[in-house]
């Protein structure tokens, strides 16, 4: 089923009609002929449905196996050698099945002339026309090859023009669903911009720590720096390396970290070095606000637990786990929210993440992997 969820609705429909079209013709036309009192053959139907149905198995193949390759994926070498495999294949399948109307070849044969006598008179064969001989050379060339390879290609090129407008419009749609909801997006980094709750508890937390451990409060003023410049210089429309989001990240965790008592666990694994790919910024940061805001309780043992990992520099694999509480699950978030996460998610990156989110009875998990390499971002075409 994942295959029919490749293409939109409208374009499946357009495809329907057209082969129901297809197949309702013959029939129309045999109820037509029946009306002008003509001969109607429904062995004729049954015959063209036949026909209908091999070009109707090799655009299902053209349309849901190959066509994507070339207009989603972007790879036109292995598309091209695949369609000229299935082009070749149906040609040759259709050359080998004339049309059932079509009478069988007729051999032809040569006669050879009566021979002559000494007197210039004809010898008379047994035989008036002369005993019949294989005639050299071969039968007229079945043009029934060609025309099931020209509709066949022509109906490769249609398939192409048809998905590719309609990924086009898709793409226009979502430019302007991801525009609009950058401007939300535009919001909540404002808000780490110029949050004064955020800014208010951090430095509160820097100014206990003065008098207590100094190096410690200098190492935060400087992660709090690090934080802001990062988030004043970037916008929602356009990608920032990964390691400044991750170093974003670590960052962050450090700065709420000083909040709480050693009751509460906190860890971290983050990559200390990693490629240097464009992400969408603050993609990560709303798991991890969610996890210390319902995560932590001070009358009960928490924990929040954070891992990433660059697997071959390709996939970009996330792990944000964190302790339930009776107290903390009644709470209403101030963030941008999961489910606007997961919809910016669906704008740029398609079908190609993968998000399971496990909500236990004492454990929240969020498990999401993101390709590092290619995404759906129409801003980016």
């Amino acid at each position: 089923m994942q295959l029919f969820k490749t293409q939109n609705r409208k374009e499946q429909l357009v495809y329907t009609i057209v082969w129901a079209l297809i197949f309702v013709a013959p029939v129309i036309n045999n109820g037509v002929q029946a009306l002008l009192g003509r001969e109607v053959a429904w062995s004729d139907v049954w015959h063209m449905w036949g026909i209908g149905a091999i070009y109707l198995v090799t655009f299902i193949i053209h349309n849901h196996l190959l066509a994507p390759l070339l207009v989603n994926k972007r790879k036109p070498y292995k598309y091209f050698a695949w369609a000229a495999v299935l082009l070749i294949v149906s040609t040759l399948y259709h050359a080998t099945r004339r049309p059932h109307d079509m009478p069988p070849p007729r051999e032809r044969v040569e006669y050879m002339a009566p021979p002559m006598r000494a007197d210039g008179q004809k010898v008379m064969p047994l035989h008036p026309e002369g005993p019949p001989r294989p005639a050299k050379g071969h039968e007229p060339y079945d043009a029934h090859a060609i025309v099931a390879f020209a509709m066949t290609l022509l109906m490769f090129a249609t398939n192409l023009g048809i998905k590719s407008m309609f990924r086009h419009e898709e793409n226009e749609k979502r430019l302007a669903q991801l525009k609009q909801h950058n401007l939300q997006q535009e919001i909540a980094l404002l808000r780490y911009q110029i949050n004064p709750h955020f800014l208010m508890n951090t430095l509160n937390n820097i100014h206990a720590l003065v008098d207590i451990d100094s190096e410690k409060a200098k190492s935060s003023i400087v992660h709090l720096s690090q934080m802001m410049r990062y988030a004043l210089t970037q916008k929602p429309e356009q990608n920032a390396s990964l390691g400044a989001g991750i170093e974003f990240l670590r960052n962050y965790i450090r700065l709420m970290s000083i909040r709480y008592s050693d009751d509460v666990s906190i860890t971290y694994d983050l990559p200390e070095s990693c490629p240097d790919t464009p992400v969408p910024p603050m993609i990560l940061v709303p798991f991890v606000e969610n996890a210390f805001k319902y995560g932590i309780s001070y009358q009960e043992p928490s924990f929040v637990d954070i891992k990433l990992t660059v697997p071959n520099n390709e996939f970009l694999l996330f792990v944000c786990r964190n302790s339930k509480h009776a107290a903390t699950a009644n709470k209403k978030g101030t963030g941008i929210g999961l489910k606007n996460v997961k919809k910016r998610l669906d704008l740029i990156y398609g079908d190609k993440y993968q998000l399971n989110i496990d909500d236990s009875n004492d454990v929240y998990s969020v498990n999401l992997t993101l390709p590092l390499k290619q995404t759906n971002n129409p801003a980016d075409k």
